[in-house]
């Protein structure tokens, strides 16, 4: 069972839908030692299933600890919001 209901799923495809350009959500978690990360990540999966022009990139905190910091992101579960190829994501 997905986290979203059936009337919250249709709403969030209607704005996705007002979208112009595609987004990249770069996820940041870890398998250890982080209980709402499984959660977290789940949540984005779900919110990129429902539009192709979010792309996903899932990241692991400690093995891609320099993109994260490169990116800003200190905790998680985390995530960064950009345009392919942007540079100032939004965490």
């Amino acid at each position: 069972m997905g986290m979203f209901n059936d009337s919250v799923r249709a709403q969030t495809k209607e704005v996705l839908g007002e979208m112009r350009d595609p987004v990249r959500l770069t996820g940041f978690s870890q398998e250890i030692e982080c209980e709402p990360c499984g959660t977290a990540t789940q949540f984005l999966e779900e919110l990129a299933a429902m539009d192709e022009r979010i792309v996903l990139a899932k990241k692991d905190f400690l093995k891609d600890r320099e993109l994260a910091e490169k990116m800003g992101i200190h905790h998680i579960p985390a995530f960064a919001l950009s345009a392919p190829g942007g540079r100032f994501p939004v965490r």
